[in-house]
């Protein structure tokens, strides 16, 4: 009895742990350097519909010095909110051109505001509060993006 117990226990840990790496293998990250400043993020990469419709949603935390990169699928206007996200961001959005073509400061979290871009737009990167100031990140920056 006590082995069908253990074993038991043994095969949930072992599902238990190839579901998380089949998650994290769906994770690709990158990097963007914010050519002023010098800084590198590092940055989960949102390259599909459904990585893109979560987003930071429901992460109780953003470590400092990362971000996400939404990259959609072409060039257009774009909205965002912060609906189930859990802190503040600063919103980034950034043109093929890889400039900054507007921003978002110190979102509202658990917000459902919707924030519209003014200009057309091929990425939007999301970082933790207050980055945007502490690195006086301006209209037309220049972003260094791979992955």
């Amino acid at each position: 009895m006590h082995l069908k117990i253990i074993n038991f226990f043994f095969y949930l840990f072992l599902i238990h742990l190839n579901v998380n790496v089949l998650n994290a293998s769906n994770i690709i990250y990158g990097a963007v350097e914010l050519k002023k400043s010098n800084t590198f993020l590092k940055v989960e990469i949102a390259d599909t519909i459904e990585k893109r419709r979560k987003g930071l949603m429901f992460r109780k935390f953003l470590d400092k010095e990362k971000g996400m990169l939404f990259v959609l699928p072409s060039e257009d206007l774009a909205s965002v909110w912060m609906k189930n996200t859990l802190f503040s961001l600063d919103i980034i959005f950034i043109s093929k051109d890889k400039l900054i073509v507007d921003f978002i400061e110190k979102t509202i979290p658990l917000s459902e505001k919707i924030y519209t871009t003014k200009k057309n737009i091929k990425y939007i990167l999301e970082v933790n509060s207050g980055l945007i100031e502490s690195l006086k990140i301006r209209l037309g920056d220049e972003i260094n993006i791979e992955y």
